[in-house]
């Protein structure tokens, strides 16, 4: 599976966080940001709990770990444990 596709619930949230942040700042606290913001964190966050569930089942194979010299990120290592605390913590 594509290392990417592995780190997607993560790179989702930073995107996310990045985007809140960012228009938090350019709208200075006006009535767009209050009525706009906690929508796009939570879409943040619904997006990232589809794409935990999504790699769920890499998870249960081989096909979760990417610790290949060749592999992006060759540390990365997917498993169950991590994928249920990615789900909890979108829950939350």
């Amino acid at each position: 599976m594509n290392d990417l596709l592995l780190l997607s619930p993560e790179i989702i949230i930073t995107i996310a966080a990045f985007g809140v942040l960012t228009l938090e700042i350019a709208w200075k606290g006006g009535q767009k940001s209050v009525k706009i913001l906690p929508w796009l964190a939570f879409g943040g966050a619904i997006a990232a709990l589809l794409a935990t569930i999504y790699v769920w089942p890499a998870a249960s194979s081989e096909i979760g770990l990417a610790t290949g010299p060749g592999n992006f990120v060759p540390m990365l290592a997917v498993d169950q444990l991590a994928l249920f605390i990615k789900v909890l913590a979108a829950l939350t």
